[in-house]
């Protein structure tokens, strides 16, 4: 084995091109399959920081009047499961909540996590300095002395880990609270990301996070269903027992708070499968998009076999002599396999070494294409041990699967041919020899990859015409709470109106709105509508609508259209008549085809019914592709919340903006921390980040393939010239002229192209069905993508082809028959 490594380092040497161009295609294709993997890994594979995973569960409500929408579960109902269940031990609910640490006159934004008592015990983890919170500690809502436990990187950064910090009392959001442990590093809940800061009682939630829920019924509220719920499986029992006893408790609830339990009730899901998303099909969809990538890249990575099998072929037969003055000294055919594959397997191992080179390059690509903050989630990215040993395998693979064919090739050498020098005439014009067939193979496998880049790259442009419904271009906003600030209602509507006047005087600025919603960005509130007449519990009508307040000058700097009625105005007071403006969907949804103006309605467990004003036109809350939703606009004077949105109309770019704005928050109030500052065409980007991604992925992906596939053709048919050197010789002496050279030669390749894009695109078919829900505006026989993308292959084939038919035309017809 020495003796075959020395052997290969010094092969190798000698073929100093030849060993660069397979090790940089090795590297492409195992490269791609690493950085895959990685995301993969940090996604779907990294485990839980949990004791046994596998055995916790995440309880989501489920209802009715919303099939298919799955949402959290209130905290009554939650007390009420805990009590009833036979198949769970131990369930805590859990709420994400921002903080603000209050500290030498300065404040610093934290990332807070509410949890019930039972939470740290039920996903078994201690506290590495301290203790957890306990039951003790969430007694009763507000009951009890206040305590938190910091995340280690919390501690690190923000009270440089001293040793000295339990017990220590510490201001969140005017909130004084007492330090009783911090968790070890690296711990992040229940969750793969999103690292939290602190872990408070969630009985304190309202106290410390008021816009949590504006009405204050977050802890009393059975339609409040806003609460993660983590639970762990008692002995003996599964999902399925699990499920079956969570259904009966939601039957028995229905009946006894029928007016708030009417059609709902609940289901346990895998707390891995949560981690994804609680709606199944869009779990499916994340899983479909990685089995997308990962087929892709191994495509990429055939691709990369393939083209090193075919320079490894040229090279067999080069050195076709060598191999026969072995075998007629004695060597013997296993010798010469374990040589060659020792070749393969160093070569493979220098691609993967230069695959791990690569591979931060592509993962930091990865990164940069993340949404601003998902970039800072949390994901673990490195090269660990799974990564390396993912790409030391995927490198002893390719090593068997490209040195198979040519070492098979080699040990089959004549001996006699080979020792007198003498090829066979037209050895290398066989139509379908084992290069043919990977060239072909190469041409189909690059093709899927063009095609599949082709549709997400059109159904991402179809995304991108896609109108939002209101004036995008020149908005920009920021989001703020002044609740963490402690401003009353009263205090509050004075601070929104002076920072709506001051913010539309910026230069360069339009107009200027506060509200507590903003499209793209978040904010509203879910609500359950009754219009008048209904009652809930009657067994008639209810249904969902999308909710926010906002201010009268709303639709102006949104660019909104009025279709019926008015838009919401100044006189709109708290004192004054409830009124709401709704959108089409809604009216459409609520009243058919009668008259929405002048209808009344009132949200669920508010009295107060509104009026109808009037209708605007739909526009997109969340995503370009969403399906309009029902929603209804009140004043926000009428229905105060804290956590709001300055938004500001520009002239022309919103960004000169953003620094004006921050400025004017900070002047107004330095105790007021803004959250997020940002321009609208810049979140509709982000509401983009799966299909962008996709399609960048694709992209890089689909040249990689593109370029190895014509390195394979190029190097076929340069050997196939050096194989027909006599017969192309043959052609000339006989009259045959340099065009008719070219084009044997320039057949010969298009041949192969064209049978490889013939299979090609019906496998692209076929992958086109499978990827069609991801797809927007776009069929999986889009005539544009299935003829562009052939057309493109063929036009850089040609290309790749002209060179070795330039040089089969420059045969001297003498030289080539010298030995006849």
């Amino acid at each position: 084995m020495l003796k075959d490594l020395r052997w290969s380092v010094r092969s190798l040497l000698k073929r100093p091109a030849f060993t660069a161009v397979a090790a940089l295609s090795l590297a492409l294709g195992i490269g791609a399959n690493t950085t895959v993997f990685t995301l993969a890994k940090a996604i779907f594979l990294k485990p839980l920081p949990v004791e046994d995973a596998s055995r916790l569960v995440a309880v989501y409500t489920t209802d009715e009047q919303n099939p298919g929408m799955t949402v959290g579960t209130s905290y009554p109902n939650l007390q009420d499961i805990r009590r009833q269940n036979d198949t769970l031990d131990g369930l805590a609910a859990c709420v994400l909540a921002p903080l603000e640490l209050n500290a030498d006159g300065q404040s610093t934004r934290l990332t807070g996590l509410a949890v019930g008592g039972d939470y740290f015990d039920v996903l078994g983890v201690e506290a590495r300095r301290g203790r957890t919170l306990n039951p003790d500690d969430t007694r009763a809502p507000g009951e009890g002395e206040p305590v938190i436990v910091l995340g280690y990187g919390a501690w690190e950064r923000h009270f440089g880990a001293s040793p000295d910090i339990l017990g220590k009392t510490l201001v969140l959001s005017r909130q004084a609270f007492t330090v009783v442990g911090v968790m070890p590093p690296a711990w992040n809940g229940h969750q793969r990301s999103l690292e939290y800061d602190v872990y408070f009682p969630l009985t304190l939630i309202e106290r410390v996070f008021p816009s949590f829920d504006p009405n204050g019924e977050a802890l009393t509220s059975r339609r409040f269903a806003a609460y993660f719920a983590v639970a762990r499986l008692a002995p003996g029992s599964d999902l399925d027992n699990a499920t079956a006893d969570l259904r009966l408790i939601g039957q028995r609830l229905e009946e006894q708070y029928s007016q708030v339990n009417r059609g709902r009730s609940f289901r346990p899901i895998p707390l891995v499968e949560a981690n994804l998303s609680p709606n199944p099909e869009q779990r499916a969809r994340a899983r479909l998009a990685m089995g997308l990538l990962a087929t892709l890249v191994g495509l990429v990575l055939l691709i990369a076999c393939a083209n090193v099998a075919n320079l490894l072929l040229v090279q067999a037969t080069a050195r076709g002599r060598e191999v026969a003055i072995r075998l007629a000294l004695g060597s013997s055919h296993r010798q010469l396999v374990q040589r060659f594959l020792v070749e393969s397997l160093l070569l493979a191992l220098l691609g993967g070494g230069l695959s791990l080179f690569l591979a931060p390059f592509a993962r930091d690509l990865i990164v940069a294409s993340f949404p601003v903050g998902l970039a800072n989630m949390g994901y673990d990215l490195s090269l660990d041990l799974w990564v390396l040993g993912f790409t030391f395998g995927a490198t002893i693979l390719t090593a068997l699967i490209f040195g198979a064919i040519p070492t098979w090739k080699a040990i089959r050498a004549d001996v006699v041919a080979e020792l007198k020098d003498l090829p066979a005439l037209g050895g290398g014009g066989r139509k379908w020899s084992a290069g043919n067939i990977l060239v072909t193979g190469q041409v189909a496998l690059s093709l899927i990859a063009l095609v599949a880049t082709g549709l997400f790259v059109r159904s991402l442009d179809a995304l991108r015409d896609v109108d939002p419904g209101f004036a995008a271009d020149e908005l920009a906003a920021v989001a703020f709470d002044v609740n963490l600030a402690g401003y009353d209602e009263e205090r509050a509507g004075t601070l929104y109106r002076q920072l709506a006047e001051r913010a539309a005087g910026l230069p360069g600025a339009v107009s200027a709105v506060v509200t507590d919603m903003m499209p793209f960005r978040g904010g509203g509130f879910g609500r359950t509508v009754f219009r008048e007449g209904e009652e809930p519990g009657s067994g008639d009508g209810g249904g969902f609508a999308y909710c926010a307040g906002v201010s009268p000058e709303f639709f102006d700097t949104l660019g909104l259209m009025i279709l019926q009625g008015r838009a919401l105005q100044a006189t709109d007071l708290p004192d004054s008549e409830k009124v709401v403006v709704i959108n089409e969907q809604m009216a459409a949804t609520f009243w058919g085809g009668h008259d929405p103006i002048g209808q009344r309605f009132h949200f669920h467990s508010l009295d107060e019914e509104r009026r109808v004003v009037g209708v605007v036109r739909n526009f997109k809350f969340f995503s370009l592709n969403e399906q309009p939703l029902p929603a209804a606009f009140y004043p926000l004077s009428q229905m105060h919340n804290g956590s709001v949105h300055l938004t500001v109309r520009a002239a022309g770019d919103p960004t000169v903006l953003l620094a004006g704005m921050r400025r004017l928050l900070e002047e107004s109030d330095p105790d007021i921390g803004w959250q997020q500052l940002s321009t609208m065409p810049e979140n509709i980007r982000q509401s983009l980040f799966m299909p962008l991604t996709i399609s960048r992925l694709l992209a890089v992906f689909g040249a990689v393939a593109l370029t190895l596939a014509l390195i394979g053709l190029f190097g076929v048919i340069s050997y196939s010239v050096a194989q027909r050197h006599r017969e192309i010789g043959i052609h000339m002496a006989i009259g045959a002229q340099r065009s008719d050279v070219q084009g044997l030669v320039l057949r010969q390749g298009l041949r192969l192209v064209f049978t490889g894009i013939g299979f090609g695109l019906i496998a692209s078919w076929i992958v086109g069905r499978l990827v069609e829900s991801f797809l927007f505006g776009v069929r999986p026989t889009d005539p544009w993508t299935l003829t562009v993308m052939p057309a493109l292959l063929i036009a850089v084939a040609v290309l790749a082809i002209l060179l070795p038919a330039q040089r089969a035309a420059t045969v001297d017809p003498v030289t080539a028959l010298k030995y006849e």
